[in-house]
This record gives structure tokens, sequence and C-alpha cells, in this order.
């Protein structure tokens, strides 16, 4: 249900207004002047906010009634179209510097659970790109709806954009029996390489590193395949998977024609892999170290 566009006071007799009828709009900044004496301070706040903190006590948890008594009930024949209100004045009775209008009414923390359970948390470096996670069942289903009949390579992530002893990366995926994986420095474009092959770290590089899991055409009856390659391939990186397809069975990914597409089973960007914790309400808090800000403290 709607509210009523405008908030309509009929017959306010708080103090010394005389049956004053009033229209407010909602939704926008409405200013009160007036001369010394006019009721300005009776009609907005015995008489308005009055009514409106009244129904907003009714409306929070029995713990924190105890922080704000009840205004007596305005002196008024109809107040229509109110919400609940809270009032904010000049003057702060507050001393910490951690308590602010949000934390002393409660609306903070309904705040920070609404945005924890309804948000959606976008990477700050790529603004259009939601940062989600990817479960099995959804990159299977994605692959089989847009990529039915192509020519699918799954790689796991074990190494992203960091200096690396390749010798010992290579002798634990040769034990684990993996024979292809595909390495990158710097800027440069991905090369692949077969296990066997002896590569010498360079400690001025920064490597990133993708394990070849599984190659195979996207078929239907390969379903549960690729459903056990994501889980592997999940399994053994940091839970980054890189599906490169090729949209003919005869094309060859190793060629830069393939389309790669970067699947998360964390809360990850798929362009820069920047990654957030799943949102919680602590998410949100300036007390709590997961959602301060790392300059102030939390403190503004």
């Amino acid at each position: 249900m709607q509210p009523h566009p405008t908030i309509r006071i009929r017959g306010a007799r708080t103090h010394n207004l005389k049956n004053v009828n009033v229209d407010l709009k909602r939704e926008s900044l409405v200013v009160i002047t007036g001369v010394s004496g006019s009721g300005k301070s009776s009609l907005a706040f015995d008489t308005l906010y009055a009514e409106g903190q009244r129904r907003y006590v009714e409306s929070i948890s029995v713990n924190s009634r105890q922080f704000l008594p009840l205004l007596s009930k305005p002196d008024v024949d109809l107040i229509d179209g109110l919400s609940p209100s809270i009032a904010i004045e000049q003057k702060s009775t507050i001393n910490s510097p951690r308590s602010i209008v949000g934390t002393v009414t409660d609306i903070y923390d309904h705040l920070r659970v609404l945005f924890a359970r309804a948000g959606t948390p976008f990477c700050p470096n790529h603004p259009k790109i939601k940062l989600e996670k990817h479960s099995t069942a959804q990159i299977n289903d994605e692959l089989m709806d847009n990529f039915l009949g192509s020519k699918l390579e799954i790689y796991s992530r074990i190494v992203d954009e960091k200096s690396t002893n390749l010798e010992s990366i290579f002798n634990d995926l040769r034990a684990k029996g993996f024979v292809r994986l595909r390495i990158k420095t710097n800027n440069s474009p991905f090369k692949i390489y077969d296990i066997d092959q002896v590569i010498k770290s360079d400690s001025n590089l920064k490597y990133t590193i993708d394990v070849l899991i599984d190659r195979l055409i996207i078929k239907r009856e390969h379903q549960q395949r690729i459903s056990e390659s994501i889980e592997s391939c999940f399994h053994l990186g940091n839970g980054i998977l890189i599906a490169v397809i090729s949209l003919s069975e005869k094309s060859n990914t190793k060629n830069s024609n393939g389309k790669t597409i970067l699947f998360s089973a964390g809360m990850n960007c798929s362009e820069c892999n920047f990654t957030i914790k799943e949102l919680e309400p602590s998410s949100f808090s300036f007390n709590k170290p997961q959602g301060a800000c790392l300059t102030c403290k939390g403190l503004g």
C-alpha cells in the first residue's frame, strides 16, 4: 500500500496553536518559518514529531524503548499519512564519537541487515561487474545453455600474479597426475606448457598459472563429467575456474580466438579478481574491523 502523498494535519491545538490545518508534502524538504511564538516548534516537535515518535517507538524492540521515553499525545483531531519519525536537534548530548543518529535510534541495525541480505556488491575497479558466487550447477547450466557443441577446456587457477618457484609447482602437479598447464608473466599472453618441460623461475617476474583439469566437447551426456571437473577445479585452486571455449570443435583453443570466461566459488570480479567475503551485517558496521574505514578506523 502506497502512503498518502501528503501528511495531513487537522485541528492542531498543542500549546498556542489554534486549530491549525496544514498539508505537508512527503519525500520533500519542508521548512517551517515564522516569528518567535508563532508555533513553529509546537507544530514541528510537539505535534508532528510527538505523534510520529509514538508510532516509531511502537515499531522498535522493547529493549530500545527504555532509551526513548514516549512523548505525550498531541492535541490534534487528525494526522494522516505520517510514518514513524525521529527528530534531530541542533545540539548533541552524546559524548561517544561512535554514536550517531542511526545507532541511537536503532535504524542503523536494520540498515546493516538490509544491506547484507538484499544488497548486491559490485567491483570497485569495474563498477558494472557484480561480485557473486558461482555454484557447480550454475556453471554447468550456463555452459549447456550457451555453448552446447563447443570445445571446452577447464583450467584451475593456482597462482595469480605472484612470484613463485615454478620447479616445486611442476613437481607437485606432476605427482598429482596433471599433464598440461598455461603460464603468463606480467602482461604477456598465456603460453601452454607440458608438465615435463623444465622452466627456470625468475624472481623479478609475477606468474599467473592455470592447470588444465579437463578438455571435452560440451554435450548433454557430459554434464556429470563437467560437474566433477568443476568440483576438482575449485578444490585444487583458489576457487577460480577459467573456461576456455571454442565455438567449433575444429577450432584450436591455443589460439586467441577462443572465448574465456572466469567463474568464481567466492565473491570475485571476473576481470581483476577483486575479492570480498560474503556480506554480513558486520560488513557495514564501523565498530567492527570488517566494516570500519581503514583510514579513520570507524571514527569519521
